[in-house]
């Protein structure tokens, strides 16, 4: 019974950094598998990160203080710093391949769409077709929540109009993390104004063959945001980096103490073979 207390009060010896890093890493793996192809990932996911970090820890304790502690305690400083150094460039690269994620926060934005009823020469219309509109964490908005002029019609989830006096498709308030059109361009395709936040541009939709594209519209910068949601997002981010990191240095360490003195060879070697892939 001395000898169970003995261990568990050794495996629990860092808690407090094992809770933190369990927590992180639970955090990388729910972004990582919910985050969508514009870097969203919504807040309600992260529900799934504390039975995550609860399975994680018992892990961590026992990773950490049987393996990892008493290997860095005997590499030498300069072998440390190459592994933290390592870490960090690692990092970046992820980043630079993968930035880092950010949560549907809402914020309050404005979205005006104006079918102008002009168009090119070579087009045979002036139609506008929006395939469809949704937010950027894959929520749709849907027709009653938008306010048009008459000249706009709905039809099997899309959006068209020809044009006309006044034109107005727009929606006001909050929407988390930006918005998402798909666009139509055809040969009947017309001039379409959009007016984000007070900045307007204006698009031809007209071409040779029909295609669609998306066109993204992103929310405010950090440092717009309301306090309370930007100290939200700067934890979530500090988590999101540390589990990155931490998730990094412990990966290299157990390679490194796998391969021994020849860890600078294989690293190497496999650094080539994944910027070759």
């Amino acid at each position: 019974m001395m000898r169970l207390k003995s261990n568990i009060t050794e495996l629990l010896k860092f808690w407090p950094v094992n809770f933190v890093l369990s927590i992180a890493l639970a955090l990388v793996a729910i972004t990582g598998f919910f985050t969508n192809q514009y870097g969203i990932y919504a807040l309600k996911r992260l529900v799934y990160v504390l039975p995550l970090a609860f399975l994680t820890f018992g892990f961590l304790c026992f990773w950490l203080n049987r393996v990892f502690f008493p290997f860095w305690t005997k590499i030498n400083t300069s072998q440390k710093w190459q592994l933290i150094l390592i870490s960090l460039l690692l990092t970046l690269g992820v980043l630079w391949m993968r930035p880092l994620p950010m949560p549907d926060i809402k914020q309050e934005h404005s979205l005006v769409l104006s079918a102008t009823g002009d168009k090119r020469d070579q087009s045979q219309g002036s139609l506008v077709e929006i395939r469809s509109i949704q937010f950027l964490n894959g929520q749709p908005l849907l027709n009653e929540s938008l306010n048009k002029t008459s000249d706009w019609k709905w039809a099997d989830g899309i959006f068209y109009s020809s044009g006309g006096t006044g034109s107005r498709l727009e929606i006001n308030g909050r929407m988390p993390a930006g918005v998402l059109l798909d666009l139509r361009y055809f040969n009947q395709g017309g001039k379409l104004q959009i007016t984000w936040d007070g900045v307007t541009q204006d698009l031809d939709l007209y071409r040779s063959e029909s295609a669609t594209a998306p066109l993204v519209f992103r929310g405010n910068n950090w440092f717009n945001l309301p306090i309370l949601e930007f100290a939200e997002v700067l934890i979530l981010s500090f988590l999101y980096l540390t589990g990155l990191l931490g998730a990094l240095l412990l990966s290299l360490a157990a390679f490194q103490k796998i391969s021994g003195k020849y860890f600078s060879t294989a690293l190497f070697i496999s650094l080539v073979f994944v910027v070759v892939l």
